[in-house]
């Protein structure tokens, strides 16, 4: 990230996002969602949050192509799945209430799977995996994030969306294992990000328009300056492991849902933009093992893990969520790190919507 130009209390984020929402017609319920969605992000990522909502999110809303207001449309249910038409409603509103859904019939029938089509940009996937966390169950979520713009493995044009994946697993007052992973080598925030910064890999990491393997994100991305651009080609899976899992998300979260693959999704416009396909899942760990017992055996088995020996070139052995629990417990204390072009985009923003501009900490 470029040298911070403000700090924003994490409070006044999260006013933000839901002051910019009741702006542009969100209920108050719906405010409350988008503004946890996206300011859980902002604790967790750096791509995620503010980036992905200042420059593409909010300007997907204002250009229509994702509305507040959209009620939740379930087209199939019985007493462990659930089938959702997105309706264009705004990703991270109909994710939500969707896991909410899933997790109330998980609480009857012990499991619950639920499938979203024609949905909008969900942002960050372990959002929805998370929600499980707090009642003691087992929360899983996949999404196509397209049109396409990975390759399969040994190939040169993109067949899938970098296709996000998050498992959420209880381990009672332990820090819960959260993976949360594109299953590409890049998101395509991380590859713009990455382009921008003028990073040259070690390996190939994209796949130019003429189909040459390449180190260079930058070689791919045809507006640095967007955070949604065009590709000039396409990002590589990181192995073929990787490849696998991407195929796995367009089978669950897109055929399965209804929602077609990514190579189905051809917009790419704020006023159109891809439809996207989710997978979700519910476990009530209480009906397999008792759930004390299994979350002290999560907490003893991590702690395990990371108190063994770290390889060369290692500081200690890091789970899946370790990182994320510590820069979430450290920006929502000090606060949040902005840009000063994120933050002239806030400045505009707050003038542009008539909301209150977020006051920075002050500078000790």
């Amino acid at each position: 990230m470029a040298e911070p130009a403000v700090i924003l209390p994490f409070g006044q984020i999260e006013r933000l996002y839901a002051d910019v929402a009741l702006s542009l017609g969100a209920s108050t319920e719906e405010a409350a969602l988008y503004s946890r969605c996206f300011a859980t992000a902002d604790l967790r990522h750096d791509t995620q949050g503010l980036s992905l909502w200042l420059e593409w999110a909010l300007p997907m809303v204002e250009a229509g192509g994702a509305r507040f207001g959209v009620p939740l449309n379930v087209t199939a249910q019985s007493a462990a799945t659930l089938a959702v038409d997105g309706g264009g409603g705004v990703g991270q509103v109909v994710a939500t209430r969707t896991m909410d859904r899933l997790i109330a019939m998980a609480a009857e029938s012990g499991a619950a799977i639920g499938c979203i089509a024609n949905g909008t940009d969900m942002a960050m996937t372990a959002n929805y995996a998370m929600q499980a966390l707090d009642h003691g169950y087992i929360g899983l979520a996949a999404n196509t994030a397209g049109p396409a713009s990975v390759a399969p493995w040994g190939g040169r044009s993109a067949a899938f969306g970098t296709n996000p994946f998050s498992l959420a697993v209880p381990s009672g007052a332990g820090t819960p294992i959260v993976i949360d992973m594109c299953c590409a080598a890049y998101s395509i925030g991380t590859l713009v990000e990455a382009g921008r910064a003028g990073l040259v890999t070690g390996a190939p990491v994209v796949a130019a328009a003429d189909g040459s393997y390449r180190s260079d994100p930058a070689s791919i991305v045809s507006d640095l300056a967007a955070r949604e651009p065009a590709l000039l080609g396409a990002i590589l899976p990181e192995g073929v492991r990787s490849a696998a899992l991407l195929l796995m998300v367009e089978l669950l979260a897109g055929l399965l849902s209804g929602n077609g693959t990514s190579r189905d999704q051809t917009d790419w416009s704020m006023a159109r933009p891809p439809r996207v396909g989710a997978f979700l899942c519910v476990i009530d760990i209480a009906r397999f093992v008792p759930l004390a017992r299994f979350e002290a055996n999560v907490a003893a088995f991590a702690e395990a893990l990371r108190a063994m020996p770290p390889a060369d070139g290692f500081e200690a052995v890091r789970l899946p969520g370790d990182r994320a629990a510590r820069l979430a417990a450290m920006r929502r204390s000090a606060g949040i790190a902005v840009s000063a072009r994120h933050w002239a985009m806030i400045q505009a923003v707050s003038t542009r919507r008539g909301v209150a501009l977020p006051t920075p900490v002050a500078a000790s």
